[in-house]
C-alpha cells in the first residue's frame, strides 16, 4: 500500500484520545495496568450481570479467550483500544446470555420461518456498504440496524421501534466515538439506523471478521480462518434472527 493510501485510512485522534493514552502509558511505567483484557473477569462480569447461569454457549469461551489472548499479545493495545475493547466483549457476551435466555424461555421462536433471506456479498470497498442502504428502502426488506445488533436486549418491537432506550444509547455512544475520533464518518458512514452487516451478529459467537477490523490480531485471525467452527456460528445467525422478528417488526425477507 503506498503512502497516499495509508494517509487517506489514518484516523484523526483529538487531544482527549491521546491523553487517555499517556495516562494509561504512566501507569503501565508505574507498574499499573488497570486496563490489561482478563477473559474470565469479562465473563464473571457478563454472567453476573446477565443473572445466567452455567456454562457459556457455543463456541463462546474458546472465541473470547482466543480474541483475548490474541489482542494482548499479538495487538498490544494503547489504553483508549483496551477499554474499547473491555466494553465490547462485555456488552456482546451479555447481550448473548440475554438472548440465550429469552430463546430458552420461549422455544418456540426457534421454529419460526427465515424466509428466502437476500444476502449481499463482495470484497471490502466494493459499494456493498451503499447497496444495502439503497435495498433497505424496500419495505419488503427487513435489515438487522446498528443498535439492535449492539443492544439486542429487549427484543425490538413494532411500537418503541424507532424511539427506545437502546438506540438512544447507540445515538450517544455514537457521538461520544465521533467527538473522539471526528473525522470517522468520512471513513465509514455509520448511524444508529443504519442496516448493519452480519460481522455483528457472529461477534456474538466471538467467531467473526470484525475484531481484525479493530486490531492487529494474526494469531486469532489463523483460527477464525482455518480452526472456529462456522457452521456453530451460522446457526447462531439463524436464531438471531428469530430472535429479532419475535417482537412482531418483521418483513416479507431479511435483507443481509
Amino acid at each position: 500500500m503506498d503512502e497516499t493510501a495509508l494517509q487517506e485510512l489514518q484516523i484523526e485522534r483529538t487531544p482527549m484520545f491521546n491523553r487517555i493514552n499517556r495516562v494509561g502509558k504512566i501507569l503501565k511505567k508505574a507498574g499499573i495496568d488497570l486496563f490489561k483484557l482478563d477473559a474470565d473477569k469479562i465473563i464473571k462480569k457478563a454472567k453476573k450481570r446477565a443473572g445466567y447461569k452455567g456454562s457459556l454457549p457455543g463456541q463462546t469461551e474458546e472465541g473470547l479467550k482466543r480474541l483475548v489472548r490474541s489482542i494482548n499479545q499479538d495487538a498490544q493495545p494503547n489504553t483508549f483500544g483496551a477499554i474499547a475493547a473491555k466494553t465490547l466483549f462485555e456488552r456482546t457476551l451479555y447481550g448473548r446470555l440475554k438472548i440465550e435466555q429469552v430463546l430458552s424461555e420461549n422455544p418456540e421462536i426457534e421454529n419460526r420461518e427465515i424466509k428466502e433471506p437476500i444476502f449481499i456479498i463482495g470484497m471490502p470497498r466494493t459499494g456493498t456498504t451503499i447497496l444495502h442502504a439503497m435495498l433497505h428502502e424496500d419495505p419488503a426488506h427487513r435489515s438487522p440496524l446498528a443498535w439492535e445488533c449492539l443492544f439486542p436486549y429487549p427484543v425490538p418491537v413494532p411500537d418503541t421501534y424507532h424511539n427506545n432506550p437502546q438506540k438512544k444509547q447507540v445515538e450517544k455512544n455514537f457521538r461520544q466515538l465521533f467527538k473522539l475520533i471526528p473525522d470517522f464518518q468520512v471513513k465509514h458512514y455509520m448511524d444508529a439506523d443504519t442496516p448493519q452487516e452480519c460481522l455483528a451478529i457472529n461477534i456474538y459467537d466471538f467467531n467473526s471478521y470484525l475484531p481484525a477490523t479493530l486490531f492487529s490480531i494474526p494469531t486469532y485471525q489463523n483460527w477464525f480462518l482455518n480452526n472456529a467452527d462456522k457452521l456453530s456460528t451460522l446457526r447462531f445467525h439463524k436464531r438471531f434472527l428469530q430472535y429479532l422478528q419475535s417482537g412482531g417488526v418483521k418483513a416479507e425477507r431479511w435483507l443481509l
